[in-house]
């Protein structure tokens, strides 16, 4: 007498169990792939970035023979009262960026161009809101950034895109405390073109320092004949696209744009010197003072709204993307000796090194 077969469908438990196993390890295995191979593509693109502005930077110098001014004075309506906000490079930049429309909408003149705000002293500060409120400029944005894209001005102004590249002034010349020249050099770096304080807004920000050795500098604008030390050994641009932390752990946004946003320029007149000059906020530009990748938050001349020394910093592991002035892009490792990226952001110092 036979009896017949039972016959198994499906999977009994520990075989259940031991696929879900096997699947959970091929995730483990292949999700840092797959997450390095974004951050890949993220990373070109943001070197595509600062490509483009480069080229910007190329046809506008092809154009008008130099450089766009760094960061541009507003004429305010009550003098040093209430001193305007002018307009930074990235608004000449424009037409050469596919945004002819939007440089053909902007009004240069007034006393805040820069500032498209409706500020209760001068009706005319909201002048540029309506042709800059929620454009989107993707070209200044590093798709790695952790940071908002946009920011809206707290005194009623326009949502903006906030840059994550930021156009270098010059470097610290730590030895350097007044209009003598220093008697001993501890820093490896001399430059007599700058000046400490600030207008506002804080005691951090106040004990900055601003330089103009740079190819980016307020109120003037240079040739590429300029760098004297060579086009492609000179900055025009550095990344700042993460946070930096306060004492209290908190992240703080130190983009060149905040809080205003990409329009911004200064609102000092004149250009630094000898130990004078503008000691104005002068935004969407920054002055070398600290190695890349600095994290801390609580040094002299950071702040996250506008400090003159807030430091080159991404998300990309390992360092920043820096525009050179021959328009080439290289990757500015966060070990890069000091002095050498002070080098680096200085246009005629006679020091000619790489990026390395």
């Amino acid at each position: 007498m036979s009896f017949p077969r039972s016959v198994r469908k499906g999977f009994t438990l520990i075989e259940l169990l031991v696929v879900i196993a096997i699947i959970a390890v091929l995730i483990a295995l292949l999700l840092p792939a797959v997450q390095q191979a974004r951050e890949a593509a993220r990373r070109t693109q943001c070197r595509n970035n600062l490509k483009q502005l480069g080229l910007a930077f190329h046809n506008y110098h092809d154009t008008f023979r130099c450089f766009p001014i760094g960061a541009l004075y507003g004429i305010g309506p009550f003098g040093p009262v209430f001193p305007g906000i002018g307009t930074s490079y990235y608004a000449r930049l424009l037409p050469y960026l596919d945004q002819a429309p939007l440089y053909n909408r902007l009004t240069f003149s007034g006393g805040y161009p820069g500032w498209p705000a409706a500020a209760l002293w001068d009706p005319g500060a909201a002048i540029n809101k309506p042709a800059v409120n929620g454009v989107v400029l993707p070209p200044l944005v590093c798709p790695s950034s952790p940071l908002p894209s946009s920011i809206l001005d707290g005194v009623g102004g326009a949502v903006q895109t906030v840059p994550c590249y930021v156009g270098i002034s010059g470097a610290v010349d730590e030895d350097k405390t007044s209009a003598a020249t220093p008697a001993v050099d501890t820093d490896q770096f001399v430059e007599s073109r700058q000046r400490s304080g600030a207008d506002c807004c804080s005691p951090n920000a106040m004990n900055g320092m601003h330089a103009a050795g740079g190819l980016l500098t307020a109120n003037e604008s240079h040739t590429i004949g300029s760098a004297t030390d060579g086009s492609s050994s000179t900055l025009l641009l550095g990344e700042i696209s993460d946070a930096m932390v306060d004492l209290t752990g908190a992240r703080r946004d130190v983009r060149g744009g905040v809080p205003h946003g990409w329009l911004g320029g200064t609102s000092g007149a004149g250009v630094v010197a000898n130990w004078s000059g503008p000691i104005a906020r002068k935004f969407n530009l920054t002055t070398i003072r600290y190695a890349p990748g600095t994290r801390t938050f609580n040094l002299p001349g950071v702040y996250d709204n506008y400090g003159p020394n807030n430091p080159l910093i991404s998300a990309h592991t390992g360092g920043v993307h820096a525009l050179f002035a021959d328009g080439h892009v290289a990757f500015l490792s966060n070990n890069l000796f000091l002095p050498n990226l002070k080098a680096l952001a200085t246009r005629d110092d006679g020091v000619t090194t790489g990026s390395d």
